[in-house]
């Protein structure tokens, strides 16, 4: 049997035999079956009469089969695929085999040792994974192994030719949990063309590591955490992608001279997306050099204490949404924040009744009555804004509303600024040198600015100063 990969346009088709994971898995045992990954969605289909027997007789066997299997679909090459959902069956046909079709909702993995994804569940130490904008709040701009060769540069694996390449090996790590650190580095990327789609170059990448073996969801989540981060600071919707897990105990054969370690490649669909405004970002690593495993380790701790309030940020930023449901949404999640904040307060000694209405609050201890903004005002028109689709009543014009929305929303970025470490004075300077949050705020533009100075490393958190 001849065991395939194929590409067409934005679609990878893997054709190849299946198994359930066992200590002893015979011939009879496998199955013949089609992956196929597309933007859109993971689809696997499996065929054989094995499949007539499990689903129909034996319904423990049925639900394994729907949990987790393993694949061999080319020469070297085996795939862990994990919650498969039945979406067609069609066990009685004529002219063609039963089979069956999954929707695929859990993670699909690639690797050339069988050992890594065979094992019941699959396990991890490290993820190193790239997302879109990495490089631009890490470093600019990149700098190129060689002039000559930018994208070309290394010692690819299939060569024993030896090329020279220095690489600017500058990079941060934060503690972002407990046996969970994180580490962002420019580094020479070693590979072929091939299983993973890497190709020999200079990129920013993340690395998420445990100090013990875990499940590779568990090493996911913290990456797509650190993906949240990149849209909070950038305000443009971006995706992880290239993701590779690595066990330290596993290495490839001697043969392999560039990079001896094995990984497990991530084959889940990657949906399309061109960056747009990278120009714009709140903050990026040259302005936190030093500071970063204290921003990093704040951001996890908040994002994980106030899970419902960025997620809802990072859809209105990224995706777009109607303006009265996001008011409505938004003003809510103030709330709440607010109403957590006093929760915390009475736990520690400190409650008493408010001398201000929640909104009005929630704007001075972000610290924006300082900055000129009439907190008062802003207040009571939040509040409204909350009540009146409450009560059944319109919403005021439709101007009025959008500026309204756009405040809330550069508030609740301010607001998450301040939680992850930033003082007042440094988000003041964020505010005034990023057009976005300036215009939404109405801030008075700085007088005679000074661009280049304000754009230099080390200006939001000391003002140049030091």
């Amino acid at each position: 049997m001849t065991l395939s990969q194929t590409s067409s346009g934005d679609s990878e088709t893997f054709r190849g035999r299946f198994w359930l994971p066992a200590e002893n898995v015979g011939e009879s045992d496998y199955v013949n079956g089609k992956l196929l990954i597309t933007a859109e969605s993971v689809i696997l289909t499996l065929k054989g009469d094995l499949l007539v027997r499990q689903f129909d007789m034996f319904p423990d066997i049925k639900k394994r089969w729907e949990t987790r299997l393993v694949g061999a679909v080319g020469t070297e090459t085996y795939v862990n695929i994990s919650g498969c959902h039945r979406t067609q069956t069609a066990f009685f046909t004529f002219g063609s085999e039963p089979h069956l079709t999954f929707n695929v909702t859990g993670l699909v993995l690639i690797s050339s040792d069988v050992n890594l994804v065979a094992p019941d569940p699959p396990l991890a130490h490290e993820l190193h994974f790239e997302v879109d904008g990495l490089a631009e709040w890490f470093a600019r701009p990149l700098g190129h192994p060689s002039a000559r060769h930018p994208w070309a540069m290394g010692v690819p694996s299939e060569s024993r030719m030896q090329v020279t390449a220095d690489c600017d090996r500058r990079e941060c790590t934060a503690t972002i949990a407990s046996g969970f650190s994180l580490t962002v580095q420019n580094r020479l990327y070693w590979g072929d063309d091939g299983l993973f789609g890497l190709r020999i170059r200079q990129a920013a990448v993340a690395t998420i590591t445990s100090s013990t073996l875990v499940e590779p969801m568990k090493l996911l989540e913290r990456a797509l955490e650190f993906a949240d981060f990149i849209r909070f600071v950038s305000g443009e919707k971006c995706r992880l992608h290239r993701a590779v897990f690595y066990r330290h105990d596993r290495q490839l054969p001697e043969r392999y001279s560039a990079d001896p370690r094995v990984g497990m490649g991530l084959l889940n669909r990657t949906p399309r997306h061109r960056l747009q405004g990278w120009g714009n970002m709140l903050v990026r690593q040259r302005d936190i050099e030093g500071h970063e495993p204290r921003i990093l380790a704040g951001w996890f701790r908040a994002r994980e204490e106030n899970r419902y309030a960025t997620g809802l940020l990072d859809h209105i930023m990224t995706r777009g949404d109607r303006t009265d449901a996001g008011i409505v949404l938004m003003v809510g999640a103030i709330q709440k924040l607010v109403a957590r904040e006093e929760s915390r307060s009475s736990d520690e000694g400190c409650g008493r009744r408010q001398k201000f209405q929640p909104y009005e609050k929630f704007l001075r201890d972000v610290g924006l009555e300082s900055w000129g903004i009439d907190v008062t005002a802003m207040g009571k028109r939040l509040s409204d804004l909350r009540g009146k689709p409450a009560h059944g009543d319109p919403l005021p014009a439709e101007p009025d509303v959008v500026s309204t929305f756009r405040f809330v929303a550069a508030a609740l970025r301010i607001y998450f600024l301040r939680e992850i470490g930033f003082s007042e004075a440094q988000c003041h300077r964020i505010a005034m040198r990023n057009r976005g949050l300036r215009e939404a705020l109405q801030l008075q533009d700085p007088e005679e600015p000074d661009w280049n100075r304000m754009n230099e490393g080390g200006w939001i958190m000391d003002g140049g100063d030091a």
